[in-house]
């Protein structure tokens, strides 16, 4: 599943994680935690968050605007709803 944000310059896509592509330079920006059983993916209208939910009902918000700090890396939803902190600089 990927989705393109509304300027089509950044691409998120979910496999065994969610992670964000800068699509001019080809390359990932970000990449953020796993989603056992991942379903769908997207952007919040105003570009600052990813959200994903998977077949079990579970949905993991990202921030996306602010992504430098890692804590989303290895974070798993645990409940309807959590919020991980954000995306881990890609390495």
């Amino acid at each position: 599943m990927a989705r393109f944000d509304d300027s089509g310059q950044r691409l998120v896509t979910l496999g065994k994680r969610i992670t964000l592509w800068n699509v001019a330079r080809r390359e990932r920006i970000e990449k953020g935690p796993s989603l056992a059983h991942a379903a769908q993916v997207d952007f919040s209208p105003d570009g600052k968050v990813i959200v994903a939910k998977n077949t079990l009902g579970d949905v993991l918000l990202v921030d996306a605007a602010h992504s430098t700090n890692g804590l989303g890396s290895g974070a798993a939803p645990t409940g309807r709803v959590r919020r991980s902190g954000s995306l881990s600089t890609a390495r």
